[in-house]
């Protein structure tokens, strides 16, 4: 996440925004064409995030979800949250899927489960959601 709000417009291809479905899109300089203030927008909102290939792992690679779902499926894991078995998970995850995961499915089950994780995958298929605040 970049966090430096005067960061001058870059359209390069090494910085990516929140595409609201769980996925990240390349800032391009259509976006910024199309939308002079975006750039400042995402900055002020911590919504832009860079790629930096030198911090790669290269021993770590998430491609599924399985793991999430075994940590909210397996009693034996101890929580910090009261009456929960599921580990208070907090920061950020990008997920490198091949196999596209249904939005639904990310919402629905690990969203509810990690409110403190923010989750990003390479695929997903995007479900269209209203919520009502009454």
């Amino acid at each position: 996440m970049v966090t430096d709000t005067d960061l001058p417009v870059d359209t390069s291809g090494n910085y990516y925004y929140d595409n609201g479905h769980y996925g990240l899109a390349v800032y391009t300089e259509a976006d910024y064409t199309a939308d002079k203030s975006s750039w400042k927008r995402y900055l002020n909102n911590n919504q832009l995030y860079e790629y930096d290939e030198s911090k790669k792992l290269d021993s770590v690679n998430i491609t599924d979800i399985d793991l999430f779902k075994n940590l909210i499926d397996n009693s034996i894991f101890v929580s910090s949250v009261e009456d929960s078995t599921v580990p208070n998970i907090s920061g950020y995850v990008y997920i490198d899927n091949e196999t596209a995961v249904d939005e639904g499915t990310i919402y629905n089950e690990l969203s509810v489960n990690y409110p403190n994780l923010h989750l990003f995958f390479k695929n997903v298929n995007k479900g269209y959601v209203a919520k009502f605040v009454i």
